[in-house]
């Protein structure tokens, strides 16, 4: 007997060799679905947890591979002890420069991206520390007439770095738009998406999974890019409340981000515990 479910082999070759929930057909729907997508878009694949979410996606992404789709995969819940995620996805998107049309120039949009992306992570000086010293160390030297000219400089700063942080994510996401076409444009051939697959979204902290929703709706609309969140939308929910309040309208919320549900054909009960026997070894 096992203890913990072992991890499916998945052939790069024939990704869906050992499907036992037939899952296959859903691949092939979505398939035929997002290939033709050029706007920006996100799907999310939406079941409970322990019913194969991400043993699906991996079948998929190869199933896309085969397919001639670019694909990117990222494991949320590995990454949320970090503050952003934004320099994560930046460098997922690394790996797909060699397969780019012209993989010389799409480093020179890879890197360009990158830097951009390191300033806008960046944080200045929290604006409390400076309103509570009025921008100086000797709080002796703070006049009223100190406060009023600090306040009137802080206001301005404020509106310079909007200005500057505003053409900075202008710029990033030119760049980022062509890194995107170069990784999938294919000569003599239709251009097909880049497949972003997010994975374990559910399970992150709360805070890193609204801050990757945020990135993805503001950084990351870009045409020829279409994301797949793999989740439980009802735990998402939870997440949410706990930052929100319990009075939050989950659904109106994440309709800001997800353009299209895909919720996984459920299984008859028979044949997931049947599955669940033998990865855990009990006798038939």
């Amino acid at each position: 007997m096992r203890i913990k479910i072992p991890p499916l082999n998945i052939p790069d070759d024939n990704p869906f060799a050992e499907d036992q929930l037939d899952r296959k057909q859903s691949a092939e729907i979505l398939t035929q679905f997002i290939s033709t997508i050029r706007e920006p878009f996100v799907l999310a694949i939406d079941s409970p947890w322990g019913t194969g979410k991400t043993t699906f996606i991996n079948m998929w992404l190869n199933y896309l591979k085969i397919q001639g789709l670019p694909c990117l995969y990222f494991n949320a819940w590995e990454n949320d002890f970090t503050d952003d995620p934004l320099i994560s996805f930046i460098g997922e998107m690394k790996t797909c420069i060699n397969t780019a049309d012209e993989p010389s120039q799409a480093k020179v949009y890879y890197e360009n991206a990158k830097k951009l992306g390191a300033s806008i992570v960046k944080r200045a000086i929290p604006v409390t520390i400076k309103i509570a010293t009025a921008g100086v160390l000797n709080l002796e030297e703070i006049t009223e007439e100190a406060l009023a000219g600090f306040a009137s400089d802080l206001a301005k700063e404020k509106i310079e770095r909007y200005q500057s942080d505003k053409l900075t994510i202008q710029d990033f996401k030119k760049q980022l738009s062509e890194l995107v076409q170069q990784i999938t444009k294919k000569e003599g051939d239709e251009n097909k998406p880049l497949v972003f697959f997010i994975d374990e979204l559910d399970r992150c902290r709360p805070t890193y999974a609204v801050e990757l929703l945020e990135r993805l709706k503001h950084l990351f609309n870009i045409e020829g890019i279409v994301f797949v969140l793999a989740l439980d939308k009802e735990q998402i929910g939870h997440s949410l409340r706990s930052i929100y309040g319990t009075g939050m309208d989950v659904d109106g919320y994440l309709r800001r981000f997800i353009d299209l549900d895909y919720r996984l054909p459920e299984p008859s009960a028979e044949r997931f515990c049947n599955l669940l026997f033998t990865k855990f070894g009990f006798p038939s």
